[in-house]
């Protein structure tokens, strides 16, 4: 079947680009007080699926800001010329174990095989380039959390459920079920 919900989460306004005709991983929203209207784009980083949904969506929607669930310190490991072809090597975690030091390592691991992270960000920044648009990085710092995720829930069962070979399934349809 289909790769998601579909949402429309408002009951007055009718979204400027329907619905039908954008991909299935997006959901829109209305906020009458600010007459603003909303399209998100549910996405897996590692998918070149979800970067076509995010060009598809933009080039469609043609918003004036572009907002990405990324924090400042994940743009520049991921994006800025003075890092390395791969954003993960200059980081050592051989001092660092948990969840923050697993997440590395895996990110290392797919950019070793040849799965680029950031596939989503990139089209969007591509295409916001493209047409003007403002790009807000709108997520809290990465430590912050990983800081979250390790003192609410049990790492050791999270980290299989993080890294199934399901999650880097060509396509991204496929998501890993407990």
């Amino acid at each position: 079947g289909g790769r998601g919900l579909r949402v429309q989460m408002c009951c007055s306004a009718t979204p400027p680009v329907p619905l039908k005709d954008l991909p299935e991983s997006v959901a829109y929203v209305y906020d009458s007080q600010t007459s603003s209207h909303f399209y998100l784009v549910g996405t897996q980083h590692y998918s070149e699926v979800s970067a076509s949904d995010v060009r598809h969506v933009i080039s469609a929607v043609r918003p004036g800001t572009v907002m990405l669930e990324l924090c400042a310190g994940r743009y520049v490991n991921l994006f800025a010329p003075s890092h390395s072809a791969s954003p993960h090597e200059d980081t050592d975690t051989s001092n660092v174990g948990g969840l923050a030091g697993a997440l590395t390592r895996a990110h290392r691991l797919t950019d070793r095989v040849g799965i680029s992270a950031g596939l989503d960000f990139s089209a969007a920044l591509e295409e916001a380039g493209a047409m003007k648009a403002r790009v807000v990085l709108g997520d809290v710092d990465a430590s912050v959390t990983v800081e979250r995720i390790a003192r609410t829930s049990d790492s050791r069962s999270l980290l299989p459920a993080l890294f199934s070979p399901k999650l880097f399934i060509q396509g991204g349809a496929e998501i890993a079920r407990a």
